[in-house]
């Protein structure tokens, strides 16, 4: 997908507006994404849609991680 609503910017929010055709294409694949989890066991907390993953990912605070998350420290 690209640079467009990187989480390394801090622009995402004003990028999903400026390009919502990239903004829906995260949401269907972070929704893709948890039918997946779900779909093979994994817990997937309090996501319930592609729309509550893109709040977490355009969202302001600190991400937490927990040990089932990959990092690019790993």
């Amino acid at each position: 997908m690209g640079c467009i609503c990187c989480p390394m910017s801090s622009n995402q929010i004003k990028e999903g507006e400026r390009w919502p055709k990239f903004k829906a294409q995260y949401i269907r694949t972070f929704q893709k994404m948890l039918d997946k989890k779900i779909a093979d066991g994994f817990d997937v907390g309090d996501w319930r849609t592609g729309h509550d993953v893109w709040d977490w990912w355009v969202s302001p605070k600190p991400k937490e991680t927990d040990e089932a998350q990959l990092t690019i420290f790993e």
